[in-house]
């Protein structure tokens, strides 16, 4: 006779992690966690990377795989995780569609191009979906939706973004900068309710800042017109650390807010809201509120993955059909998302005052 653990794991979904790199890695971490304290929810089954000495013995042999098909072929998952790539994950996606894979969880962004992101709607549409905003999964967040909802006399005046990170060098694929540029311009059509960013001006670098011989933009420049306010902002690959920031200026009445989201810094997972009045007459400012997280704040299990536990645990619990208290990006709003991505990037590339090209060699 069964154990309640093990009847529980039984009813589990069933989970296939595609890609086992560094994201891969980090879901994994997050499964585990999920599958010791909640092993009704899911249990992993198999692991697929082209390389089979990147899963080493993370995982069991019989469920190690370098050939996709095989692997949906012989499992049949009822949930899939992309973390391959992002210029693999038309194919990936496409392909764990085709195998009639009932829920796709996805690292972002959907595509590498707004064209495979809208071919994949046959495929897609109408299915569960879910892509990886892990930013929104930050309790800062939820306190600073909390602050704004208990200040709702302040209009937004303007926002600011600076997002950005060391790559160089760096041996991934990737399609540049604008795969950064996802999470500040989602966290400010959520948080701050700008659903529909129109892009004014925009210019870009590109250079050869990996290992290969090809050229992407690695930093940006833009301005946006939201709803109600000017959004501004920059990101770059080639800073020398991590620096991800959203300040936004709130008023009304004669009062005037800076309000500032930092993340993962130093760490991931270490996050920062700060709310500080600004004297209108003086300038001079003061701290009215503070909400800062640590690593300390979570379990030593999901050290540095807290906020992928988060998101995933909230997928895998939509997929079951529960609700997520915090929303999910479904692939109707990752297309949206990807589609501020595509505008862009053609503004950068549509004359040369936009795009200055290889602003220094790489050696």
């Amino acid at each position: 006779m069964k154990n309640r653990g093990e009847a529980a794991t039984d009813r589990a979904q069933s989970v296939l992690l595609v890609g086992y790199g560094y994201a891969g890695k980090r879901f994994k971490k997050a499964l585990d966690f999920l599958q010791q304290k909640e092993p009704g929810l899911a249990r992993l089954v198999g692991i697929v990377d082209s390389q089979r000495s990147k899963i080493g013995d993370d995982f069991t042999q019989a469920g190690q795989f370098t050939d996709l098909q095989l692997a949906l072929d012989q499992l049949r998952p009822d949930v899939a995780i992309v973390c391959v790539n992002e210029q693999d994950h038309y194919s990936v996606l496409r392909r764990i569609a085709d195998s009639g894979v009932a829920s796709i969880v996805c690292e972002k962004p959907l595509t590498s191009s707004l064209e495979e992101a809208v071919a994949l709607s046959p495929a897609l549409s109408g299915r569960f979906f879910s892509m990886n905003m892990v930013e929104r999964f930050s309790p800062i967040v939820g306190d600073c939706v909390r602050w704004l909802d208990e200040h709702p006399d302040l209009t937004t005046g303007r926002i600011e973004f600076f997002w950005g990170k060391h790559r160089v060098r760096d041996p991934r694929p990737t399609m540049g900068v604008c795969s950064e540029v996802i999470h500040p311009i989602d966290l400010i059509r959520l948080v701050f309710k700008q659903p529909k960013l129109k892009l004014e001006r925009a210019f870009g670098l590109e250079c050869d800042l990996g290992v290969s011989a090809e050229s992407c933009l690695d930093s940006v420049f833009a301005m946006f017109q939201g709803a109600d306010c000017s959004v501004v902002g920059q990101a770059s690959f080639a800073w020398p650390t991590r620096d991800r920031r959203i300040v936004a200026y709130h008023g009304g009445k004669g009062k005037l807010f800076r309000l500032t989201m930092e993340f993962d810094l130093p760490r991931w997972d270490c996050d920062a809201f700060r709310v500080v009045s600004v004297d209108v007459a003086t300038g001079v400012w003061e701290l009215v509120h503070e909400f800062v997280t640590s690593n300390a704040d979570f379990p030593p299990e999901l050290d540095q993955v807290y906020k992928v536990k988060q998101f995933l645990h909230s997928s895998l619990r939509a997929s079951a059909k529960e609700t997520s208290a915090v929303p999910l990006v479904s692939y109707d709003e990752a297309v949206e998302l990807q589609r501020i991505l595509a505008s862009l990037d053609e503004e950068i590339h549509r004359g040369s005052c936009g795009l200055t090209r290889k602003p220094f060699e790489c050696v």
